[in-house]
């Protein structure tokens, strides 16, 4: 299995391996949503981003206070990680939002564009994870450990949804409730024991090199929403939420940018990944 894009969500990931889509069709599929919702669809722009909703989905009222909220959630992503949309990189001024009853899981491009799809209905109930995929087109760069890659646009959306404007909107934890609550419930079930050794860890499914040894190794979040997905998310949240608590968004950045998170997080703040993990753990017991 390999895959050509620049990143990837767990969400487009787990389109792939829940509903056995390729990576062929599930472009075609979204590159026929784009080309709909562009020649029949309802638009709304906004100065950072572009909403294009699928007719009678969604008022009038409610597309413009979708767009407004996407608006405001890339500016305060921005404020808060200290990462810019990449204009230069996307080769383009505003993220778009593609809303349609066609999306089978909300994701973003599997072209590495600006793109993001999300279901009508989910924006209506104010359920949608705009700010988690918002997340991941600002920090495009994102091949990186899996628990970072998601664990990090999870953190983010939970914080700011708090501390600015806009909803959670997280289907692994849709009451928003604390997350070390959620982690500490995670570590009582047996699916812990499958999900900590990948907290931490270096590898990663997104690459598209990746070999097939190393996607059996990921292959039971991918495929097991109900369980192990939420279980990875929310203790894969829970680290990061530590881990910036501890040493700040601004080094939280280095740790970020480098694929090597375990060689990064030792140069950046002095400790190794497994005495971070250890640290996080005992915290969650108390």
């Amino acid at each position: 299995m390999k895959f050509k894009s620049t990143f990837f969500s767990l969400a487009t990931i787990l389109i792939f391996a829940v509903c056995g889509f390729s990576q062929e069709r599930r472009i075609a599929d979204d590159n026929a949503m784009t080309d709909q919702l562009r020649k029949e669809g309802v638009r709304y722009e906004t100065k950072r981003a572009i909403v294009w909703a699928e007719k009678d989905s969604l008022t009038q009222a409610e597309i413009e206070e979708f767009g407004k909220l996407a608006n405001q959630g890339i500016i305060d992503i921005e404020k808060y990680s200290g990462i810019k949309f990449d204009k230069k990189h996307f080769k383009a001024d505003k993220i778009e939002y593609f809303l349609s009853s066609k999306v089978d899981i909300a994701h973003a491009s599997a072209e590495g564009k600006p793109y993001l799809y999300i279901r009508p209905i989910r924006v209506k109930q104010k359920k949608s994870m705009y700010l988690h995929e918002t997340t991941h087109i600002i920090d495009w760069n994102s091949l990186k450990p899996m628990w970072l890659h998601e664990g990090f646009p999870n953190y983010i959306q939970t914080y700011v949804s708090r501390h600015y404007v806009g909803y959670h909107g997280s289907v692994f934890n849709p009451e928003n409730k604390p997350i070390d609550e959620m982690a500490r419930n995670h570590l009582k079930e047996e699916i812990s024991k499958r999900v900590l050794p990948l907290i931490g860890r270096n590898g990663t499914p997104y690459d598209f090199n990746v070999t097939e040894e190393e996607w059996k190794i990921y292959s039971f979040i991918l495929e097991d929403r109900q369980v192990a997905a939420p279980a990875f998310y929310n203790l894969s949240e829970s680290f990061v939420k530590f881990i910036v608590e501890k040493v700040g968004m601004k080094k939280m950045r280095k740790i970020l940018e480098p694929q090597d998170t375990r060689a990064a997080i030792e140069k950046v703040t002095g400790k190794n990944m497994d005495e971070w993990k250890t640290d996080w753990l005992k915290s969650l017991a108390k």
